[in-house]
């Protein structure tokens, strides 16, 4: 009998600490710095249960790559994540000293489980994307040819993550035509609250403007002398 899709989503037994420790070491290279923080801070108001706007999560397509290179099931191992973390805080080399990777005031564990929070709300959300064609195909609606083409570099790392209906997704970066795309766009702006409220204040304010009478056209009505 076949496991279910919730009980298959466990994090690779194989996975060790020194290939968490590479993966974001060549990630911190690959950025200049090591504030890990300071690159999740965007993050901080994302819930892990909640939807990361289109845009957001397509300016960590380097990140989930590199984490998706190591948790190819689309889960973390929290345990491992936090050997890692304090690893590279306390790694130094010779003639530079501690590089560490908390730059904030947190204490270590405390630091370590902020950051397990935040890299899972990124892993998760691409997660979702590989293994829901319907997600995916959202997404790719509304974000360039070159972010969908990021995306799914990520997704195509996530080789263990189980597909939906057990097919991987036929979704391609080429997919969507730029109408289709600027037309995404409009409807994504016109779900916004705000500009939707912006929208019927322009209309009912041009309506009441058409409805007034012109100066030119506007009689005064016969009074007695």
């Amino acid at each position: 009998m076949s496991l279910s899709q919730k009980e298959r989503l466990k994090a690779n037994p194989s996975i060790t600490v020194q290939q968490i420790v590479e993966a974001l070491s060549n990630y911190f290279d690959a950025v200049g710095h090591r504030d890990i923080a300071k690159i999740l801070d965007p993050l901080r108001c994302v819930g892990y249960g909640h939807r990361v706007p289109s845009q957001l999560l397509v300016q960590y397509c380097d990140l989930a790559k590199s984490m998706a290179k190591v948790f190819t099931t689309g889960v973390i191992p929290s345990k491992k994540l936090a050997l890692a973390l304090k690893y590279l805080n306390a790694e130094s080399k010779p003639g530079v000293g501690t590089l560490k990777i908390n730059f904030t005031s947190k204490q270590e564990n405390d630091f370590c489980d902020y950051i397990d929070d935040r890299l899972k709300v990124i892993v998760k959300a691409f997660r979702e994307l590989a293994m829901d064609p319907e997600k995916l195909q959202a997404l790719y609606r509304l974000i360039s040819r070159d972010d969908r083409i990021a995306v799914q570099s990520v997704l195509d790392d996530m080789v263990d993550v189980p597909r939906k209906d057990g097919k991987a997704s036929a979704i391609s970066a080429d997919s969507f035509d730029s109408q289709e795309h600027a037309m995404a766009i409009v409807l994504q702006l016109l779900s916004n609250e705000f500009v939707h409220c912006c929208f019927v204040f322009v209309f009912v304010l041009l309506l009441f403007y058409s409805c007034e009478p012109s100066c030119d056209t506007f009689v005064l009505p016969n009074t007695c002398l």
